[in-house]
């Protein structure tokens, strides 16, 4: 129960990272929306959360797949 709990805590920390990060991205593209001159810097920032939230999703993904397993070992 203890493992399941900590994968738990995890998700719900990822999840809470995907809601900053999707406000982050909206931000951004707003402030590129102001500031042209900047596009290719903020492109990049883009680009990074974009990564990041792709690593995220994988970690739900591979938390899940714990999750299952445990399941089954009991």
């Amino acid at each position: 129960m203890k493992i399941l709990k900590s994968v738990e805590i995890q998700v719900s920390k990822n999840t809470k990272l995907l809601e900053l990060i999707d406000n982050k991205v909206d931000v951004i593209n707003k402030i590129d929306d102001i500031k042209a001159p900047n596009a290719d810097r903020q492109i990049d920032i883009s680009r990074d959360i974009k990564f990041i939230k792709h690593k995220m999703r994988e970690t739900e993904e591979n938390v899940f797949i714990i999750k299952r397993q445990l399941k089954l070992a009991k």
